[in-house]
């Protein structure tokens, strides 16, 4: 995952363009996970990614990031 918007923080990895993002801070990871576990069966696909971003703008996971290539 890459490319000349690509940023990361101490906690996250942005693709930059609006490709995708990764968190790995455990606290974030863990939050995901039993968030996840507890989505019913026929919760709407649409829905459970809404879930999640709330979560993460709830948790303030999203952080200043750093850009990986100089500008050109």
């Amino acid at each position: 995952m890459g490319g000349y918007l690509t940023g990361f923080s101490d906690h996250t990895w942005h693709m930059g363009y609006g490709g995708c993002s990764i968190f790995f801070a455990p606290t974030i990871v863990e939050g995901i996970l039993s968030l996840a576990l507890r989505f019913p069966d026929n919760l709407d696909p649409l829905q459970r990614y809404n879930e999640v971003l709330d979560y993460l703008k709830k948790h303030q996971a999203y952080q200043p990031t750093q850009r990986v290539f100089g500008e050109e």
